[in-house]
């Protein structure tokens, strides 16, 4: 199932004020954060303001960086007909993985061996 325009264009928003709620948390000015994730200040405001789609691993690196579980960066978001938007998000994120690697093994590998990485580089 794929998201309709409105539904991607909510989740982006959400995400987008999730990221900046983040930021502001951790004390880090947008200017310092962006150079640290390779992006423009402008990239950095149009991706909180959900104007700009970010990319699975910036997304990765900037909840490295700012030190909280990536999870805690997507929104909780349902639709007037209850379909659950972090799942299909999961489902989506799943196949774009399995799409890199060319194998779901593989893929699942890869990503256990980046969350005991993050999870280590927290200690």
């Amino acid at each position: 199932m794929v998201l309709a325009k409105e539904e991607q264009d909510i989740f982006y928003k959400k995400l987008g004020g999730l990221i900046r709620s983040a930021r502001k948390n951790a004390k880090y000015k947008q200017e310092f954060l962006a150079m640290e994730l390779g992006l423009t200040r402008t990239s950095l405001v149009n991706i909180e303001h959900g104007n700009q789609k970010i990319q699975l691993h910036v997304l990765l690196d900037l909840a490295r960086i700012i030190n909280v579980e990536v999870t805690e960066l997507l929104p909780k978001l349902e639709n007037d007909k209850s379909l659950d938007l972090n799942s299909k998000f999961e489902v989506n994120l799943s196949k774009e993985i399995e799409q890199k690697f060319d194998d779901r093994d593989l893929a699942m590998q890869k990503l256990k061996h980046f969350y005991k990485i993050t999870q280590y580089k927290k200690r």
